[in-house]
């Protein structure tokens, strides 16, 4: 007799079909797959400003899709940084992480950076893979991006156009996690 143990797939991160809208810009979503109890997200994104100017950033749509909670577009360093997250229940499966509007190449120019999962439970990092220029002929799930447009002074933007040389906000990985504390407390406090 041959016992055999189910292997459950390590979450993987990728970017979707980049859509090319009616006036040519673009949408691309980052999504995370084989993903369980997901509940907030804190990711940095690179790209080559000769290739891109982001003009927003957005929540995914449907009910397999973290909220942007904030996020942070420079266009002179050529850097994304987005906290998404879900207050009201956990993510599995395939879940969209946040949709990048932008302006330049038909070809997605995005790379993952860095990028912390969290589980919606216990607040504990989930551990994963993938990052870069993904393949999305390979098999892997596409979702289409039906997203509303966002500029940088659209109302349903949540993120922040900056002009400054910086490298970022620093200690962006601990604003997650203090974040993430608030949310346990307001939840506790909800409890009682």
């Amino acid at each position: 007799m041959i016992l055999t143990q189910s292997v459950s797939a390590e979450p993987e991160l990728y970017f979707g079909d980049v859509e090319v809208l009616d006036d040519g810009s673009k949408i691309v979503s980052l999504i995370v797959k084989d993903i369980k109890n997901l509940g907030s997200c804190d990711v940095n994104i690179k790209y080559i400003v000769s290739d891109a100017e982001v003009t927003g950033l957005t929540s995914g749509d449907g009910n397999n899709a973290l909220t942007v909670q904030s996020g942070d577009i420079d266009n002179k360093a050529g850097l994304v940084q987005v906290i998404a997250w879900d207050v009201n229940t956990a993510h599995s499966n395939t879940v969209v992480l946040c949709n990048i509007a932008y302006n330049g190449n038909d070809s997605n120019p995005f790379k993952v950076n860095s990028a912390e999962l969290f589980d919606y439970t216990n607040y504990n990092q989930i551990k994963h893979t993938g990052n870069n220029d993904i393949d999305t002929s390979s098999g892997k799930p596409s979702i289409d991006p039906i997203a509303i447009k966002a500029t940088d002074n659209s109302t349903a933007s949540v993120a922040t156009v900056s002009g400054d040389d910086n490298d970022g906000i620093s200690g962006f990985g601990l604003l997650t996690g203090l974040m993430v504390m608030l949310i346990a407390v307001q939840l506790l406090r909800k409890s009682k």
